[in-house]
């Protein structure tokens, strides 16, 4: 008796895994997306505070901010996983 308990247990839990799966797939693709755009927002963020120092006169300073751009970018790709 018990062990048919257990075993229905694990069945409906099997369909309730199943179920959420789509659900949670979708949830990890919002947040991947969410990551994306949040690394080109940064990038391009960074570009601009790169050109305005560039054209205010402190080329050095918009040089060195320049180079956080593929940086940036490059952490992104790294941290995030590839499209499928």
């Amino acid at each position: 008796m018990q062990s048919e308990c257990i075993h229905q247990a694990g069945v409906g839990e099997d369909i309730l895994m199943k179920a959420q799966a789509p659900t949670a797939d979708l949830e990890i693709a919002k947040a991947t997306s969410r990551a994306r755009v949040l690394v080109l927002i940064g990038a391009f963020v960074s570009f601009l505070f790169s050109v305005s120092l560039w054209f205010m006169g402190m080329r050095d300073e918009g040089l060195f901010v320049g180079l956080w751009v593929p940086s940036i970018l490059g952490l992104g790709n790294l941290m995030m996983p590839a499209r499928s």
